[in-house]
């Protein structure tokens, strides 16, 4: 369940960071979660909500899972002061002009914590509930049918 204390991080997937988000989703397509940095004030926290910003097309949504410390950081990474977030699957993608008419940030600059506008947002609130409720629905639904199937 999304509060108005939830925490919402954005990052952009840029020029810069595409290698990095390509890496990622790659490895969420062999079975394992993706990673990604924290912002650089290190302030997320498990329940906390990620998005990916595709400038222009979609936000993809997922929930923070995970958090590792900064030693444990991919080598290959260049920021060497912040921690790790480790995300579950997507929860959904919402168009660029929804993301605009419900007051998301048109440009961040690198992975950001919101501060205002969508995180105190009651409609962007109610539909992360919405997604959240289908989830847990859709897994529970996948469970049933594997224990029929064993």
């Amino acid at each position: 369940m999304v509060q108005k204390t939830s925490s919402f991080i954005i990052s952009p997937v840029s020029k810069v960071s595409m290698s990095d988000y390509n890496d990622q989703c790659i490895r969420a397509s062999q079975g394992h979660r993706m990673i990604w940095d924290d912002s650089y004030q290190n302030k997320a926290k498990i329940g906390d909500k990620f998005a990916f910003t595709h400038y222009n097309k979609k936000i993809d949504f997922h929930d923070i899972v995970g958090i590792l410390p900064v030693d444990q950081r991919p080598p290959e990474w260049k920021e060497t002061n912040r921690q790790v977030v480790v995300l579950g699957p997507q929860l959904c993608s919402i168009p660029w002009a929804k993301w605009i008419q419900m007051g998301g940030h048109k440009r961040p600059n690198g992975t950001t914590h919101l501060r205002y506008g969508l995180s105190t947002s009651t409609p962007f609130i109610e539909l992360m509930n919405e997604v959240t409720e289908e989830v847990n629905q859709m897994n529970q639904l996948i469970s049933t049918f594997e224990r029929l199937t064993i």
